[in-house]
């Protein structure tokens, strides 16, 4: 089925008959039917018939584009929470009734556990979606015309850590006897399919920090001054994760490498040396620091 339009023609004759057609675009990318014409003496007796299709090869299907992925007013950023987003773009090509909408995102290093449309822009009541395999699957038994379209309830849960989202693809499709054909593509240079969303840290909490030898603190100079840190993380950590404990000032000294230097941050490689739950305590150790000069605040 051919979308509405003006159908118009001109033609020539030379050597050969040419005939030019002015046709709206086929709604999908699909082989046409056939075109066909015939060849009439002035009486209109029939003096031959032909026909030709538009392959399939040669029709260019349109651009998705203005990708949106993102937390809804209410819903949390902070890594391993469970949240909920918005998501919308803009399709360049009408679709037919029915119709289907793919939506791949790049990992598993976040979940999405549901999409149930509310709030919907653009579609319509009874648009339905599924999740599988890193895919939202979008279906409707209406026309959807062109232009924006959005929905939000898209629940599932942030990421493990704060990393690069990557990027996501759309496509549109028609629906003919059970096979999906191609409508609209997403638009690889739009960067709007790439990190369209940001998670964010949990806040560490009930941090401590001690000297374990001597019990009070005490103006030693520089010597191998043990500092214990207990921390209560609400994310769970993973075998590997490192701690980076970043010094308030440049008057506390520490042994890197056997020489006394400055340091106003320092990297434990490995320091998670088997997986923890949220909510449970990572205790650690520095050694080699000086205490501050003063009993001012560092």
């Amino acid at each position: 089925m051919w979308s509405s339009g003006t159908c118009t023609g001109t033609t020539s004759i030379t050597d050969a008959t040419t005939l030019g057609l002015t046709l709206p675009a086929p709604p999908q990318v699909k082989t046409t039917g056939n075109f066909i014409y015939t060849l009439n003496t002035v009486g209109g007796d029939n003096i031959a018939t032909g026909s030709v299709a538009i392959l399939q090869s040669t029709i260019q299907a349109g651009k998705i584009s203005a990708f949106i992925f993102q937390y809804v007013s209410s819903a949390s950023q902070i890594i391993q929470e469970a949240t909920e987003w918005k998501i919308g773009f803009t399709i360049e090509s009408p679709l037919a009734d029915p119709w289907v909408i793919t939506v791949t995102y790049p990992n598993s290093e976040f979940t999405i556990a549901s999409c149930t449309p509310t709030n919907l822009i653009g579609f319509l009541t009874g648009t339905t979606c599924s999740v599988a395999s890193n895919t939202l699957t979008i279906q409707g038994s209406y026309v959807l015309p062109a232009g924006p379209v959005s929905f939000e309830n898209v629940t599932g849960t942030n990421p493990v850590s704060v990393f690069t989202i990557g990027a996501f693809t759309v496509n549109s499709f028609n629906t003919l006897a059970s096979t999906n054909y191609a409508v609209d593509v997403y638009d690889s240079a739009d960067t709007s399919f790439t990190n369209p969303f940001t998670p964010i840290a949990q806040t560490l909490t009930n941090i401590e920090i001690s000297i374990n030898t001597p019990a009070t603190y005490s103006f030693t100079g520089l010597g191998n001054v043990p500092y214990d840190f207990v921390i209560t993380h609400k994310s769970s950590l993973l075998l590997g994760y490192q701690v980076k404990v970043t010094i308030p000032a440049s008057n506390c000294l520490a042994m890197v490498d056997g020489t006394s230097t400055s340091v106003s941050s320092y990297i434990i490689p490995n320091a998670i040396t088997a997986d923890k739950d949220n909510s449970t305590t990572l205790n650690f150790s520095y050694t080699g620091f000086t205490n501050p000069r003063s009993t001012n605040a560092a």
